[in-house]
């Protein structure tokens, strides 16, 4: 059986690629059991969240999951508190390929749009080693061959006075919006 914590070498990889970073996994209310290898990657405009799930059925699955979305819509919202909106990327790790009856869990969660992107991996044996099976399908790590060009934040375009105060306003709109989806 493949180890998930092999699984953080993989994503630290992947991650720093995006300029996306691990670090430890953010407090949050009511929460503080993780699944042993539990693992927190973010930057400022996106987080990953890699969340093992402890057993091999739909049950596992779901409760798994649920308690996953529950503990990043807390981070999520703890963000949105500090007016960083960022984008949240729930991968769980499942212990091997889904049966047809988990894939079908696998793929409506998936298909959610509840609290953030999910995507469900697991070890699958290629040409002798393992590999993590659909790793490249959590989108914000899709390009992993493109790094950055530089480690230095994105500059804003010079705008006219009345273009800068529209664009706080909207802004402002936005950022409303966003804190209120992750209220719970």
């Amino acid at each position: 059986m493949y180890e998930v914590s092999l699984t953080h070498a993989v994503l630290d990889d992947l991650c720093g690629k995006v300029n996306l970073r691990r670090q430890s996994l953010p407090n949050v209310e009511d929460v503080s059991d993780f699944p042993k290898h539990s693992a927190f990657w973010s930057s400022d405009y996106a987080c990953v969240l890699l969340w093992p799930i402890l057993g091999n059925d739909v049950n596992d699955l779901i409760e798994g999951a649920a308690v996953a979305q529950d503990y990043l819509n807390g981070v999520l919202g703890e963000m949105d508190k500090l007016s960083k909106h960022i984008d949240g990327y729930l991968v769980l790790a499942l212990n091997e390929k889904p049966s047809q009856e988990m894939d079908l869990v696998v793929r409506s969660l998936e298909l959610s749009t509840n609290i953030c992107r999910k995507n469900a991996i697991w070890p699958e044996l290629n040409g002798g080693s393992y590999c993590w099976s659909r790793i490249s399908d959590v989108s914000v790590l899709g390009l992993p061959g493109l790094a950055p060009k530089s480690s230095e934040k994105l500059t804003w375009p010079v705008m006219d006075k009345d273009v800068r105060l529209l664009w706080l306003e909207v802004c402002e709109i936005v950022a409303k919006s966003v804190g209120d989806s992750h209220a719970c």
